[in-house]
C-alpha cells in the first residue's frame, strides 16, 4: 500500500516555464522524440462536450501543483483539441477550490487537481466544516506521487538534519519549521518527526507552498517540510539545500540526500496530486480523460519537463484511483488524533 501523506520554482525559472507552457499551442509542442514510445490518444467518445474545459488548481501559482497542472494541461489540451485553461483558485489549502468543485455540473467543463491526503484531513477536520465528502467527486486520474522533503536557506546554521534536530533538543519548541497548511501532508510530516525524533518544534502553518517558500528564504522560519518537487530548482539555484526526504528510497532528482529513515526515523510522507470532476460524471467521458492523462504523461516533452522541475510522475486510472482515495481517507483518520492533540497543546 502507498504511503500517501505543494514547490517553488525560483522567480525567473517559473516564468519562463510557464512562458513556455502558455505559448504551447501549437501542434508540435507536444510532438514525442524519435526514441520515445508515445501512446496514441483513444477514440474520442462522439457526445463527449467540445467546448473549453477548465482545470481549477486550490493553490497559488508558481507552487509545484501549478506548475506540474500546467505540464499536464497543455499537454491534454493539444490531445483533446479543445482549451484546457487552468485556473488557480487559491484558499484554505485547496478547500476553496473543491468545495466549488463539488458544485459544478458533471458534464466535463470542469476538472480540478486535488492533494492527498489534504482532501482527506479536510473532510475530516471539523474546524473545517467542509461542505464535501469524497463521495462528491468522480476520481478520474493520478498524476503525481512526490516525496517529502526538509529545506532550508543557504544562510541557514543547520548542514544536516541531524544538525536541526539536535538544536530543537536543545530549545524545545524554539526551531520554526513551516508546512503548507494545517493537517496537510507536511503538518502531519512535522508531526510524525516530532515523535519519532522525541523533539518539539514551532509550527507554522502557510496556505500552499509559495509562501512558505518565501518565508523560508526570506529567513522568517528555520526551515520547511514541503516536497522534493518543491525544492530541485532552488538547490540547483543555490537558494538552499535539503536535509533528509521521506520516501522509502532517495531520491532520483536529489540522489545525495539521505531519507529520513537512513538517518534512524522512519518517518514517511507523499503528496499524491490527481484529477478528479463533480460527482455524477458520464463514466465513458471519465475513461477518456483518464486515457488522455495517461498518453499526456507518457510524452516524451512531459516527461522531459517533469523531470526538469524534479516532480515524479505516478499514473492511476479511474478504478485504482478511486481505491486510493478511500484507502487514503483511513490512513488520514488513523493519524488525525495527533492534529487535535496539537491543537489542545496550543
Amino acid at each position: 500500500m502507498r504511503r500517501a501523506t505543494a514547490f517553488g520554482l525560483s522567480a525567473p525559472a517559473a516564468a519562463a516555464l510557464l512562458a513556455s507552457l502558455e505559448g504551447a499551442t501549437n501542434a508540435s509542442a507536444f510532438q514525442a522524440t524519435p526514441e520515445a514510445t508515445p501512446m496514441a490518444p483513444p477514440p474520442r467518445p462522439g457526445d463527449f462536450p467540445s467546448g473549453p474545459i477548465q482545470f481549477w488548481i486550490g493553490y497559488p501559482a508558481g507552487g509545484s501543483s501549478d506548475v506540474g497542472g500546467r505540464i499536464l494541461a497543455a499537454a491534454m489540451e493539444q490531445m483533446l483539441g479543445q482549451p484546457v485553461t487552468v485556473v488557480n483558485k487559491p484558499g484554505g489549502s485547496g478547500q476553496l477550490a473543491w468545495t466549488e468543485t463539488a458544485r459544478q455540473k458533471p458534464d466535463g467543463s470542469v476538472i480540478a487537481l486535488v492533494s492527498v491526503p489534504q482532501l482527506q484531513t479536510i473532510i475530516l477536520d471539523p474546524e473545517r466544516q467542509a461542505a464535501f465528502k469524497l463521495e462528491d467527486f468522480t476520481p478520474i486520474a493520478n498524476q503525481v506521487l512526490d516525496p517529502g522533503a526538509i529545506f532550508v536557506g543557504k544562510n541557514s546554521p543547520f548542514q544536516t538534519m541531524n544538525d536541526l534536530l539536535s538544536a530543537a533538543k536543545e530549545r524545545p519548541g524554539e526551531v520554526t519549521v513551516g508546512d503548507t497548511g494545517i493537517a496537510s501532508d507536511d503538518h502531519l510530516a512535522i508531526l510524525d518527526t516530532e515523535q519519532a525524533a522525541n523533539v518539539d518544534l514551532r509550527i507554522v502553518h502557510f496556505d500552499g507552498g509559495t509562501p512558505a517558500t518565501t518565508a523560508v528564504l526570506g529567513g522568517q522560519i528555520d526551515a520547511v517540510y514541503d516536497n522534493v518537487g518543491q525544492w530541485v530548482s532552488k538547490v540547483e539555484a543555490g537558494d538552499g539545500r535539503v536535509l533528509a526526504v521521506m520516501g522509502e528510497t532517495r531520491s532520483q532528482f536529489l540522489p545525495d540526500v539521505p531519507t529520513m529513515e537512513e538517518l534512524g526515523f522512519p518517518v514517511f510522507s507523499y503528496s499524491a496530486r490527481g484529477i478528479v470532476g463533480p460527482k455524477g460524471m458520464n463514466p465513458e467521458h471519465v475513461r477518456y480523460l483518464s486515457a488522455i492523462i495517461e498518453a499526456a504523461m507518457n510524452s516524451a516533452d512531459v516527461q522531459s519537463k517533469m523531470n526538469d522541475v524534479g516532480i515524479a510522475q505516478e499514473y492511476m486510472g479511474p478504478e485504482e484511483y478511486a481505491t486510493f482515495l478511500k484507502e487514503q481517507l483511513t490512513y488520514a483518520e488513523n493519524l488525525f488524533g495527533r492534529v487535535e492533540e496539537e491543537r489542545k497543546g496550543q
